[in-house]
């Protein structure tokens, strides 16, 4: 039971950590497994002393939708994390390709490269894997640690580069096809963008239009209900 118990901990605190749940910290929600699970509960509780008022089974479904509530609020800040680590991505790799050109080892190249990024949650992680390879730690251990603070494809990517570093012209000319997939994510991203806005302005066209139509038949019906009254 003991051995259940802590391979679940283990699974759950890499789960926070792959969500980026340090970076979140000033949330006592994410400090730890304990908090996290606490937290949860509370909140399934609340959610269920509000809705069992109405009746016993929307308290029920209250207290599961309560209780992965931090969940659902973890996954979507990691969405908004990866939509901003996809632009800081580019950068990093056009940026570490030049200095690796330039002959500045990777450890070098990743210090260089800190400076230039804005996701606060890269920039620290980026900063933990290169003060491991300046102290010499095992580059292979410290990549993985690296990798598995995200669920982000490119970050995966990245890392895969990075292990193969051995040959850096092979590395750059890898740096350099990514960065062209990044931007052409971005493209498709502005684009999708671009058709759910239209969407909205057609939706908001058509119900500003039933709008009007409803106000006329309003007006209309009124009208011929007076002219019956006055006849």
């Amino acid at each position: 039971m003991r051995k259940i118990v802590e391979s679940l901990t283990e699974e759950l605190e890499e789960f926070l950590k792959a969500y980026g749940a340090e970076a979140l910290h000033e949330l006592v929600i994410y400090r730890s497994v304990g908090h996290f699970l606490i937290s949860s509960a509370l909140s399934g509780f609340m959610c269920c002393a509000v809705l069992v008022r109405w009746q016993w089974l929307a308290g029920a479904f209250g207290f599961v939708i309560g209780m992965f509530l931090p969940v659902i609020i973890l996954y979507l800040s990691n969405e908004r994390d990866n939509d901003m680590i996809l632009k800081d991505l580019k950068w990093l790799y056009e940026t570490i390709s030049v200095q690796l050109q330039a002959g500045l080892s990777i450890q070098q190249a990743l210090l260089e490269s800190e400076e230039l990024i804005k996701n606060k949650r890269l920039k620290g992680a980026l900063h933990k894997l290169a003060e491991c390879l300046v102290n010499g730690e095992n580059m292979a251990r410290s990549l993985d640690d690296f990798e598995n603070r995200f669920r982000n494809h490119y970050v995966s990517s990245f890392c895969l580069i990075l292990r193969q570093m051995q040959d850096s012209g092979y590395a750059v000319k890898l740096l350099e096809d990514i960065r062209l997939q990044i931007e052409e994510m971005e493209r498709m991203q502005l684009h999708k963008k671009k058709e759910a806005l239209e969407m909205q302005l057609q939706v908001f066209q058509m119900l500003l239009f039933i709008g009007v139509l409803v106000l006329v038949m309003y007006g209309c019906i009124l009208a011929a209900i007076q002219n019956i009254n006055y006849l």
